[in-house]
């Protein structure tokens, strides 16, 4: 196992009334026109993309809000307060899930391959594909752990594909600090689709960061199907006050993609 490094954020006593709560939801701006890709590697025939899904209202799923920074505050989840932290990828046929997920720096990742073939998988810092962090081939039916490029080292995001097949993707954001939600598109009690929220939030000001990873139109394989492709990823952040014993309300909109070419 490597050093580990310092991530500078401290976990401290919260004084009863001394923090309030970041809520809000994410919405994409107009219904896209769903779209279909040919994973192979198990999946016959056509699938729903994952890239962009919504719920009720446009509530956009897999979009990831979190603080900017924060240097102390509350504990972490837990399932990351251990010294020893894996957070899991499995292989499915055609996919990996989940799609978005987001874990404490200085963890593993590790895969659990459930599919009778050998896959490539191939971890970039950031979605430009120029910095990897691993690459390797997950056997068939088999798990991966305990290499020393599968400890997520450096915060940011890790964008996790297959060099051969595109259907592949995941995206680990990894943080410094606990202040981290994913949206999903199904309601759950008390939470509409597309919704987030930050618990115990120190009063004070800060820049709330709101992403989702970057759509490219586009249109491959041999049949010629529009699919959305890793693009730029989308970032959108707003300054926000938290008042403590009260709730600072922060909604996004996502701006949708273009539809693909046909």
């Amino acid at each position: 196992m490597p050093a580990r490094q310092p991530s500078g954020y401290r976990v401290i006593p919260l004084a009863v009334g001394s923090t309030g709560r970041i809520e809000g939801r994410c919405t994409l701006e107009r219904a896209v026109e769903p779209v279909a890709i040919q994973p192979g590697m198990g999946v016959d025939g056509p699938v729903p993309s994952e890239s962009v899904q919504t719920g009720a209202g446009l509530g956009l799923l897999h979009c990831v809000v979190f603080l900017a920074s924060i240097s102390e505050g509350k504990d972490w989840p837990e399932a990351l307060r251990a010294e020893d932290r894996t957070t899991w990828i499995r292989i499915l046929p055609g996919r990996y899930e989940p799609r978005i997920q987001w874990t404490r720096l200085e963890t593993q990742v590790a895969f659990e391959s459930r599919i009778p073939m050998e896959i490539n998988v191939h971890g970039f810092q950031g979605a430009s594909r120029r910095d990897t962090v691993f690459n390797f081939s997950a056997r068939p039916t088999a798990t991966t752990s305990n290499l020393a490029d599968l400890w997520l080292r450096r915060p940011g995001l890790v964008f996790v594909t297959d060099d051969f097949r595109g259907g592949f993707q995941a995206y680990v954001h990894v943080s410094t600090h606990p202040y981290v939600d994913v949206t999903a598109a199904e309601a759950v009690p008390g939470r509409s689709a597309g919704s987030f929220r930050l618990d115990d939030v120190p009063a004070g000001t800060y820049e709330l960061v709101c992403w989702h990873e970057g759509l490219a139109p586009a249109i491959g394989g041999e049949e010629r199907r529009p699919f959305y492709g890793p693009g730029p990823e989308i970032r959108l952040s707003r300054s926000v006050r938290v008042v403590a014993g009260e709730a600072t309300v922060a909604d996004f909109v996502v701006t949708a993609p273009p539809a693909p070419p046909r």
